[in-house]
């Protein structure tokens, strides 16, 4: 009996990557139910139990909405490592192309993207940064030219700071718990594709908790595009400073 329970045990063990990641494939496009609304109204008692920075968890918890994927689904290859889990990590990426890890990814050639089906008033995205240095946004979609212009942009925004209690370190990344809000003001955003500064509200946030802090970064208004309804935001870091 013992033996047979080492075994589901190692076997659910090899496992654990694959059900891990596939709990980040969940772009479920415009169902609002299926995301954190909870962002779209923000009051000081606010309080997030937890978030999760890896594919381990669900994207959905850093935003109101994302966009469906679109495009072809990545096909399996036999080339494809099992081991390194290369096809589920390729299915991620497609699955979560708009997703909100990708404002912090360092490339503004990606983007969130927010699923409403208009423009995205009150829609918002977390985004995982130290807010005790300076903070940039590149609001709109960096991809080209065409597709800033294309897309809506992001013109005034409502700014939310966040603070964790305590971070805890796993093997795919970090679950931050008890996320509370302690200051938020609004600003209006250059139309300039391109990184500019997202000003910070001002808060009481001591060094110690530099780590563990965040920001909402909710639609208020928008640049409109000339093609599509759909505004974008490449990133919301510390990338840029040098």
């Amino acid at each position: 009996m013992m033996k047979v329970k080492c075994i589901f045990i190692a076997i659910l063990f090899l496992l654990l990557p694959v059900l891990a990641f596939s709990q980040a494939y969940n772009s479920t496009g415009r169902d609002p139910s299926k995301f954190n609304a909870a962002l779209s109204v923000l009051t000081p008692a606010f309080i997030i139990k937890s978030l999760d920075d890896s594919g381990t968890g669900s994207y959905n918890n850093w935003c109101t909405s994302f966009f469906a994927t679109d495009g072809t689904k990545p096909v399996r290859t036999p080339d494809m490592n099992a081991e390194l889990k290369e096809y589920e990590q390729l299915l991620h990426n497609w699955e979560c192309m708009y997703s909100p890890e990708r404002v912090t990814d360092g490339d503004p050639k990606t983007a969130w993207c927010e699923g409403a089906l208009d423009e995205g008033i009150h829609q918002a995205v977390i985004a995982h940064v130290d807010v005790l240095r300076p903070v940039q946004i590149w609001a709109g979609y960096g991809k080209s030219a065409a597709s800033f212009a294309a897309n809506c942009r992001p013109r005034k925004v409502q700014v939310t700071v966040l603070v964790a209690q305590r971070g805890d370190a796993h093997q795919f990344g970090t679950v931050y718990s008890t996320i509370k809000m302690v200051a938020q003001h609004e600003v209006e955003l250059k139309d300039f594709n391109g990184y500019q500064n997202l000003p910070i509200p001002n808060n009481d946030i001591p060094a110690d908790k530099a780590g563990l802090t965040f920001v909402v970064v909710k639609l208020v208004s928008f640049y409109p595009g000339t093609k599509y309804k759909d505004t974008l935001i490449s990133e919301i870091s510390n990338y840029n400073q040098q």
